[in-house]
């Protein structure tokens, strides 16, 4: 099999956490904007629609982190990540979380795309400082294309909102006495879990902070506010979750 994504992504992450809980063997390929999307057209023969990593070739090519994480369930013989019993909480908790993770990422990159610091970030290491301010507009170019293509600038004020709304409910149903959403441990936990890098990026052993380190993507009023959701998700990662040098 071979795994499709962004390492700093927690679309990606979602799907290798499922792969990896039941120590499936697999390939990873990192995913690139431009060219990375032309070689997945050609791969996945899919010329037109919208082409969103992580995507997973294997018996057919499952495209997104819930689908890839279903097909891992019935092949690994680890414990469940959806037991039939809580499959339909298991698919609210993971739209919960899609949406979640959209409002997140449209936060950082609105608030990113006019720091000169992050956008020299973005840069391949070693431009000379001196031509770093001529590359920005082409960096936010880029970053514009992401904002148009997921329409990030749609309800842009209603951001913060629908991402606290989903923590919130998290927050409500866990608790260091009740450490998982559905009794024992399931995708559930994965798919809310991963909602938090945005707020702090979990350590870098497990996961990359991604373009412009954990500065950039921490939001330190936030993570006030969901101290003890961090906590949560910092041990849900130590107890269930293999460090990516592992």
């Amino acid at each position: 099999m071979r795994l499709f994504g962004i390492p700093f992504s927690p679309w990606t992450e979602k799907a290798r956490w499922a792969l990896d809980h039941h120590r499936l063997d697999y390939t990873f390929q990192e995913h690139g904007p431009v060219l990375g999307e032309l070689r997945l057209r050609a791969l996945m023969r899919q010329p037109t629609g919208r082409v969103t990593v992580p995507v997973l070739e294997a018996d057919r090519w499952y495209k997104d982190s819930f689908e890839i994480a279903r097909h891992a369930d019935g092949l690994g013989g680890g414990p469940r990540l959806f037991p039939q019993a809580h499959l339909d909480e298991i698919a609210a908790w993971n739209t919960r979380s899609e949406v979640a993770l959209a409002a997140g990422r449209a936060m950082f990159l609105l608030g990113s795309m006019d720091q000169p610091r992050f956008l020299d970030t973005v840069l391949p290491p070693g431009v000379p400082a001196g031509i770093r301010p001529l590359l920005r507009p082409l960096v936010r170019r880029g970053m514009e294309s992401l904002i148009h293509k997921y329409k990030m600038r749609e309800d842009a004020g209603r951001h913060e909102d629908v991402l606290t709304s989903a923590l919130d409910a998290l927050a409500a149903a866990v608790s260091p006495e009740r450490p998982y959403l559905l009794g024992a441990f399931s995708y559930a936990d994965i798919a809310m879990a991963v909602t938090l890098q945005g707020v702090s990026p979990v350590d870098e052993a497990f996961m990359s902070a991604g373009l412009g380190g954990r500065e950039a993507w921490s939001q330190p009023r936030l993570a006030e506010r969901y101290a003890g959701l961090l906590q949560w998700r910092d041990a849900l990662y130590a107890k269930h979750r293999r460090p990516a040098t592992a």
